[in-house]
């Protein structure tokens, strides 16, 4: 977290310069921080999702062009969940984080 801290201190800090020039003051009580990578196997099966379901508009791509994520998301999932949370092993949760991008990821990144 780099601008995150800097813009919350800019608001704290500029909150006289609001009230003076008759503005409601922005409250701040804290700043929470995060990557968006919170909790990756549970993340996993809502890409698949939105890859190959129409759970928002469309979907972004046929389930008929990948077939095998489907029959590989339990696995991937549960490799993930043992691997990176249960017990963190690097280089299992490494091999199983490739799994996940090689098998289920790229074919997203790839339809642009």
């Amino acid at each position: 977290g780099q601008y995150l801290p800097v813009f919350a201190s800019t608001v704290c800090d500029n909150k006289p310069r609001l009230v003076n020039a008759g503005f409601a003051p922005i409250n701040i009580s804290s700043v929470m921080i995060g990557n968006g990578l919170t909790d990756v196997p549970t993340m996993v099966p809502a890409w698949v999702d939105v890859q190959c379901s129409p759970v928002s508009i469309f979907p972004v791509q046929d389930i008929g062009t990948d077939p095998d994520v489907v029959i590989q998301l339990p696995r991937c999932t549960k490799w993930l969940k043992d691997a990176c949370q249960d017990q963190f092993d690097r280089i299992s949760c490494s091999a199983a984080l490739k799994f996940f991008f090689t098998s289920m990821l790229d074919p997203y990144i790839a339809t642009g």
